[in-house]
């Protein structure tokens, strides 16, 4: 697992054959397709919030309370934290570029972010996180992208699997 910035050099220099990646292509002569778009989903550590009592969430008071874990996504942070600084104070960001690294801070309760919805569906089931319904603006979605060379040969039982898999 790379970060996307690498995967297409990954393609581009043989060593993989297929890219799933964050970002598109920048090759025009390469067939790239768009996955999925994900929803982003506000996510902090599982005892902040008992969604279940239905309690008023204050989204200033989150802010304040927790670091705030950003830029693991190439392609929503500026102008998600745009947004976040017109509407609340925030009072710490950590720049982390893994997103799983962002997931195990927090489950260990140091933090919180907004994440795609289809890297934290493993841990929405087993009830690892607090999923917070963000009401403050709307959410960009995060594009994933499927590309490779032209001149590949990618098995088509494998492109119909990875265009038509259910990722949410």
């Amino acid at each position: 697992m790379e970060d996307s910035a690498k995967i297409e050099d990954l393609v581009h220099q043989h060593q993989a054959h297929i890219g799933i990646s964050l970002l598109p292509t920048r090759y025009r002569h390469w067939h790239q397709e768009l996955l999925i778009e994900s929803p982003l989903e506000l996510v902090i550590p599982l005892d902040a919030y008992d969604d279940e009592t239905g309690a008023y969430i204050d989204y200033e008071e989150l802010f304040q309370t927790y670091t705030l874990f950003t830029h693991h996504h190439p392609t929503i942070w500026n102008e998600l934290l745009h947004n976040l600084r017109e509407n609340y104070m925030l009072t710490r960001q950590v720049s982390i570029s893994q997103s799983y690294v962002v997931k195990r801070l927090i489950k260990d309760g140091l933090g919180m972010s907004f994440l795609p919805r289809m890297i934290v569906r493993k841990e929405r089931m087993e009830g690892r996180f607090n999923i917070v319904p963000f009401e403050g603006f709307s959410l960009p979605n995060v594009p994933v992208y499927l590309f490779y060379k032209e001149s590949t040969n990618v098995p088509n039982d494998l492109l119909e699997l990875l265009l038509t898999r259910n990722y949410l």
